[in-house]
Protein backbone atom coordinates (compact mmCIF):
# COMPACT_ATOMS: atom_id res chain seq x y z
CA UNK A 1 0.00 0.00 0.00
CA UNK A 2 2.74 2.32 1.08
CA UNK A 3 5.38 0.83 -1.25
CA UNK A 4 8.70 1.99 -0.61
CA UNK A 5 9.32 4.89 1.69
CA UNK A 6 9.98 8.50 0.94
CA UNK A 7 11.79 10.95 2.56
CA UNK A 8 7.64 12.56 3.05
CA UNK A 9 7.01 9.57 4.78
CA UNK A 10 9.92 9.96 6.81
CA UNK A 11 8.81 13.54 7.67
CA UNK A 12 6.00 12.68 8.39
CA UNK A 13 6.79 10.01 11.26
CA UNK A 14 9.60 12.80 12.30
CA UNK A 15 6.71 15.37 12.59
CA UNK A 16 4.50 13.18 14.97
CA UNK A 17 4.67 14.92 18.53
CA UNK A 18 6.15 12.31 20.46
CA UNK A 19 9.24 11.86 18.08
CA UNK A 20 9.60 15.61 17.65
CA UNK A 21 13.25 15.89 19.61
CA UNK A 22 15.95 13.86 17.37
CA UNK A 23 18.33 14.00 20.12
CA UNK A 24 16.14 11.21 22.38
CA UNK A 25 14.22 9.52 19.36
CA UNK A 26 16.33 8.95 16.41
CA UNK A 27 16.41 5.12 16.97
CA UNK A 28 12.61 4.92 17.90
CA UNK A 29 12.32 7.11 14.49
CA UNK A 30 14.61 4.54 13.11
CA UNK A 31 12.52 1.66 14.30
CA UNK A 32 9.25 3.10 13.13
CA UNK A 33 9.86 3.60 9.56
CA UNK A 34 11.01 -0.32 9.62
CA UNK A 35 7.92 -1.11 11.21
CA UNK A 36 6.15 0.40 8.44
CA UNK A 37 8.13 -1.25 5.60
CA UNK A 38 7.66 -4.11 7.40
CA UNK A 39 3.93 -3.71 7.43
CA UNK A 40 3.94 -2.33 4.08
CA UNK A 41 5.27 -5.77 2.19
Amino acid sequence: MFGRPTMQLILAVAQEPQRNDWSVNVLELQATVERIIITAE
